[in-house]
């Protein structure tokens, strides 16, 4: 009712507010049994018109007991703005999905999404890894909604690349073609990823990678030639000093036979210059002042071997 007092009045107004947006939300969740909900209930979702998520069949899933739980699929539908109950459920009763209580109970499951980011996630128990585990491109997205866009974020984006760049890292990955087939074999949890946002960013990285490879290999091989170079330095400066060591060499052998002939004959027994010598048919012979005595007894010998 209105009041005549404008600060009430303002005031009624934003409890009203309040209560009125605390029923409404962007994204409101059901459950679809196959055994009760229409055969073409997919392309009744799609004539509604209203973005919405599919999870795959969880038919893996048990209860606390340990029983098996029915086999169902996971309904998430995101409104571009926040809309009530009475908007959400006419949606869901046309593809026969059942939707909680409007008014749950303290510990209930909520009919609306308290994080679309949290409730995407479900779909496939991102966030649960004590539940069964399903496949994220398995999920069926309707009427322009990206399920990959509602489950991720910056974070999660951010742990991807990651990964992969630890993976182009330490297998040396220098092409994207070859990085893309092995996502398509091995890894397609990275496909969506790889495919679209990250593709350039991927691309960048292993051409970075490519030209660090190159850069270490060009400084490689010129450290190589470096080396290679003062090894033949050290090569050549051993030939020279084995060179210069032969010619000094030859320099005193010469040195030695001029100076012994400038001294003239010497003593065939102690090398000191010869004072006396003869020659007979066997050669010649010298002696010293010392050795004169054998040197004449030796040259007599040689006369009477004559």
């Amino acid at each position: 009712m209105p009041y005549k007092d404008p600060e009430k009045q303002k005031e009624a107004q934003r409890r009203y507010e309040e209560k009125r947006r605390g029923k409404r939300h962007r994204g409101w969740v059901g459950v679809l049994y196959p055994d009760s909900s229409p055969a073409d209930w997919a392309d009744r979702l799609t004539n509604e018109g209203v973005p919405a998520c599919v999870s795959p069949l969880h038919d893996r899933d048990v209860n606390a007991d340990g029983t098996p739980k029915k086999p169902h699929r996971h309904v998430l539908m995101v409104w571009d703005g926040p809309v009530g109950y009475e908007v959400a459920k006419p949606v869901m009763d046309a593809i026969g999905a059942v939707m909680p209580p409007k008014n749950p109970k303290p510990g209930q499951v909520k009919p609306w999404a308290v994080s679309v980011r949290g409730s995407a996630r479900y779909l496939c128990h991102t966030d649960n890894p004590e539940k069964a585990q399903y496949s994220p491109d398995e999920v069926r997205s309707f009427n322009g909604a990206d399920y990959f866009e509602l489950a991720n974020c910056v974070g999660d984006d951010d742990a991807v690349f990651d990964e992969i760049t630890d993976f182009i890292d330490e297998h040396g990955v220098t092409s994207f073609a070859t990085f893309i087939r092995y996502c398509k074999q091995e890894r397609p949890d990275w496909k969506r990823y790889a495919y679209h946002k990250g593709a350039a960013l991927i691309t960048r990285y292993i051409k970075s990678v490519c030209w660090e490879t190159q850069n270490d290999l060009e400084e490689r091989r010129r450290d190589l030639e470096c080396w290679a170079s003062e090894l033949e330095e050290r090569a050549r400066e051993k030939a020279e000093l084995e060179a210069g060591n032969w010619a000094t060499n030859a320099v005193v052998e010469a040195m030695k036979e001029r100076v012994n002939e400038s001294r003239g004959p010497v003593c065939d027994w102690c090398g000191r210059p010869a004072t006396g010598g003869s020659v007979g048919p066997e050669g010649a012979i010298h002696w010293c002042d010392v050795h004169q005595h054998l040197g004449h007894s030796l040259s007599e010998q040689m006369s009477d071997n004559v």
